[in-house]
């Protein structure tokens, strides 16, 4: 009886120490969609403005999010803006009209969140941020659907990821877009 108790304790003792020391990820949105707008998504272009040092954070999500919006047969193509892009606003208009889109998804970070020693964006310390999302409509400058992105992960930045693009694209069904 004391050996099953000795072993129960050190279960329990292990258990939360793996719980405690393991790296926590967390993700949430909320949206907003014009009574308007019912279509499915068919041909979205993906643009992504983030903080210098969420920038390994953008290049992932915007393989993983494309990917799943293909995996849908939704076709896609996109441009990560880089704080010191040399493009002009009228470089990425072309590039968008000559994709030619059902909508225009824009992503701009406007929060980051910095705990020294995480890896969230590595080389920067940034373990989470604030992302506004907007759907437009390729010649209008006003949302069909606006979201709210908080994405945290000290964990690195897979979990991160995964968990983002998976409450985006949950979101998205939800709102009935795809």
């Amino acid at each position: 009886m004391m050996k099953a108790n000795i072993q129960n304790y050190i279960s329990g003792v292990l258990l939360f120490l793996i719980v405690a020391t393991s790296g926590c990820v967390t993700s949430s949105i909320s949206s907003n969609k014009s009574p308007d707008f019912n279509q499915k998504i068919t041909r979205l272009y993906l643009v992504i403005r983030s903080s210098k040092g969420a920038k390994e954070f953008s290049y992932s999500f915007k393989t993983e999010f494309l990917r799943t919006l293909s995996s849908r047969g939704i076709v896609t193509d996109y441009e990560v803006l880089d704080e010191l892009a040399l493009e002009s606003d009228k470089d990425l208009t072309d590039k968008i009209s000559n994709f030619g889109p059902q909508v225009v998804m824009v992503m701009n970070q406007t929060e980051s969140k910095s705990n020294a020693g995480q890896t969230f964006g590595a080389s920067h310390n940034i373990s989470g941020g604030t992302f506004d999302i907007k759907l437009l409509l390729p010649a209008s400058d006003k949302p069909v659907w606006r979201a709210s992105l908080d994405a945290y992960g000290d964990s690195g930045i897979e979990a991160a990821v995964d968990k983002s693009v998976r409450n985006l694209v949950t979101k998205l069904k939800e709102d009935g877009l795809i």
